[in-house]
């Protein structure tokens, strides 16, 4: 048996008597010719270590991969060779050797690259840090696509977690949210500041499964009943495994999950469920507004181990979400609780791991309990109403055109978003008190779940309304559905529509605990924002208004509740600013500022303005859902913007040395430095920096596009 020696930062191409020379794919690549290139592996990924036996092709039969310290990416060398003294010809500096599976050309011969094969059993080459092709891991998550379409169980999620390329994806994705600059029990535990080593390091840990979650840290929010409910907050730095995680699920579970499910999904939210609400629940009678009591700290292990099994079989994957959820929480270090049992709330991996737990239920709402209960084709008509209208008298407008109590018709509808659920019944109430009856067993006994009585409400659908989402869910009154005559003269009555409409009085009230209203809505001067710039104040003004009206797109009555919160806002900011300002009157503001408030810069461009007309608000989720073709697709853009941001050179001084990034949390207007103007232009909360000055930026030293000397 031949045995030939590869230096482990040496990759030998083309088969010669003079050197060490193997892996050719082609007998015309032959060439004398050495590229040498950082390298850690022949063969598997997990498996490989420094001295270990590698098939060969072409004959060689076995060589040994010998470990040798050297930093990567290491400009490469083409060396010609002269008897047992090799001679540099030419040196070509190669930026990132290996990141395109494709042939690159060099001068007169072409170069294959030996980007990370991610394929089962053992790979001809592969780079020692994985920033590969582009991202090497698409081809993994292709074979993860075509497993999903076969419907065979998933057997290689961690090793595309373990390909740095991918963690660098799942930043990009993350790293603009408000949580990544908030700290946990380690101050600079956030992601200012994240380079590219901690990405090769962290993916190291997932070969090696040395990786471990960091304990979170538990907080209170208010709630509007006055209780407080629990918020546990995970490292900064965690949240970018836990996307990695969430996104290799979501592949996965999106296509078993319900059409009736809308929390926490891809393109699906509340004006999607309300959109299906207003659709298909159409004649209902009655409604079940169900609530699951804490279903996030009431997660059973072991039936969501059951469940991840019967579609995933990768052991290390499991235990890594197994780290997770048993991932200990606390107000202090001295404090931390294992989590026995649920999983912790707040983490952007939990919401899905939530999603996949109550799939179960959904299931058997759409597959069991709807098929068993529903019966009949059509309702009967009221004799009542039939004569009515064959008399050609509308005598009386309460009498319904068909029986409320039609024993052989009967439906469920049904809608979830995350722990609340609506189920419209058209049926009698004792129906709705045996199915709510059932629904509570089957979370006990199935999910070990608890069904909230106190919030599972059963309303009728004319005289009563449901609360879901925020909304006011109700059937129209018979007497306000006229009763007219038809084109061909008959006498009909236009059938009751559902209604969805905002709680104007409950969003008033909360204007008035917020400040910007007293009694019984009229606006007041709020002394928390005074302290603040006049763009800044109406910017938060309108903010709010913004975000109210979004929440009530569609409802019935959002012109009227419009109205009324733009009327409360508007007049409560220009009280603010008369306070700040010292004018006293509103009059003195209006005459100052217009009647659009508009605050106007030193050329008097005017900087944000306060207009009347808001105009149609309309919202980006009305949109069908995705699918894994089309996530696997924004995965490949996002790589290539990440990429091209850790490589990219320093924005203060221009080196590409040592990058990381710079994060803010908010681009306030009316700031004059140069860093401040050039993220807001580019919109942007990062910004790469080198190490050097992204020190100096911290230590208060930054001023203008240079840096004070000490």
């Amino acid at each position: 048996m031949t045995y030939y020696t590869v230096n482990h930062c040496t990759y030998p191409e083309g088969l010669t008597c003079m050197g060490t020379k193997a892996c050719t794919k082609r007998s015309y690549e032959r060439v004398k010719a050495e590229i040498k290139f950082t390298m850690d592996r022949l063969t598997n990924l997990f498996n490989s270590l420094a001295g270990s036996k590698v098939p060969l092709v072409r004959g060689v039969e076995t060589c040994i991969v010998v470990s040798s310290p050297i930093r990567s990416k290491q400009p490469a060398k083409i060396i010609g060779l002269r008897g047992e003294s090799p001679k540099v010809n030419k040196r070509h500096e190669m930026l990132e050797f290996g990141n395109s599976r494709n042939a690159k050309a060099w001068g007169s011969r072409r170069i294959h690259s030996t980007a990370f094969i991610c394929r089962k059993g053992s790979s001809l080459t592969s780079s020692k840090d994985a920033l590969l092709s582009g991202f090497a891991g698409i081809e993994q998550l292709q074979n993860l696509k075509l497993a999903i379409k076969e419907n065979t169980k998933i057997n290689n999620l961690s090793e595309i977690m373990s390909d740095p390329e991918y963690l660098i994806t799942c930043w990009t994705k993350i790293r603009s949210k408000k949580g990544s600059l908030t700290p946990t029990f380690e101050k600079n535990d956030t992601l200012d500041g994240i380079n590219e080593e901690w990405f090769k390091k962290t993916s190291r840990t997932f070969r090696n499964g040395i990786f471990q979650f960091k304990p979170a840290q538990r907080t209170y929010i208010s709630k509007s009943n006055g209780e407080r409910r629990p918020l546990i907050m995970p490292s900064p730095k965690d949240k970018i495994v836990m996307e990695g995680m969430r996104f290799l699920l979501e592949l996965i579970y999106e296509p078993e999950f319900s059409e009736k499910s809308y929390g926490w999904r891809s393109k699906r939210g509340c004006f999607t469920a309300l959109g299906q609400i207003k659709i298909h629940f159409g004649g209902t009678r009655w409604f079940i507004e169900g609530d699951v009591s804490q279903q996030f700290s009431t997660i059973n292990h072991k039936i969501l181990a059951e469940i991840l099994s019967e579609k995933i079989k990768d052991q290390p994957f499991i235990d890594l979400v197994f780290k997770y959820i048993k991932v200990g929480f606390g107000k202090r270090l001295d404090e931390i609780q294992p989590m026995n049992t649920g999983i912790i709330q707040g983490g952007n991996l939990s919401t899905m791991l939530a999603n996949i737990y109550m799939n179960m239920f959904d299931q058997w709402m759409e597959k069991e309990l709807m098929p068993r209960f529903n019966k009949g084709i059509r309702r009967k008509a009221n004799p009542e109403y039939t004569r009515m209208i064959c008399e050609g008298k509308a005598m009386n407008k309460m009498i319904q055109t068909g029986l409320g109590d039609d024993d052989q018709f009967k439906r469920i509808r049904y809608v979830r978003y995350a722990d609340d659920f609506l189920v419209g019944v058209i049926g009698s109430k004792k129906d709705c008190e045996s199915l709510r009856d059932e629904i509570k067993r089957f979370l006990a006994d199935r999910l070990k779940l608890i069904l909230n009585i106190e919030k599972t409400k059963i309303s009728h659908a004319v005289l009563d309304s449901a609360k879901f989402l925020g909304h006011r869910i109700h059937m129209t009154e018979l007497t306000k559905m006229p009763l007219k005559y038809n084109s061909e003269g008959v006498l009909t009555r236009r059938s009751p529509r559902l209604v969805q409409d905002a709680p104007l009085k409950e969003v008033v009230q909360k204007l008035i605990e917020k400040g910007f209203a007293k009694g019984e809505g009229q606006p007041c001067r709020n002394g928390k924002f005074v302290n603040l710039g006049l763009p800044e104040i109406i910017e938060h003004y309108k903010s709010i208004e913004t975000g109210i009206r979004q929440f009530y797109a569609g409802a019935n009555n959002q012109h009227r509740l419009s109205g009324r919160v733009h009327y409360i806002l508007k007049y409560s900011c220009a009280l603010t600013i008369a306070s700040k300002m010292k004018l006293r009157t509103l009059s003195r503001v209006f005459g100052k500022y217009g009647k659009d408030l508009s605050i106007v810069d030193d050329k008097g461009r005017i900087i944000i303005s306060y207009p009347s007309a808001q105009g149609t608000v309309t919202n980006s989720h009305l949109v069908a859902g995705c699918t894994p073709v089309n996530l696997i697709e924004k995965l490949s853009e996002r790589v290539k913007k990440g990429r091209m941001d850790l490589k990219g050179q320093c924005k203060l001084c221009g080196s590409s040395e040592d990058i990381e990034f710079h994060h803010i949390r908010k681009i306030s207007l009316g700031k004059k430095d140069w860093l401040t103007n050039m993220m807001a232009k580019t919109n942007r909360k990062q910004i790469p920096v080198c190490r050097m000055c992204h020190s100096s930026i911290h230590k208060g030293k930054y001023d203008g596009k240079g840096l004070r000397g000490n």
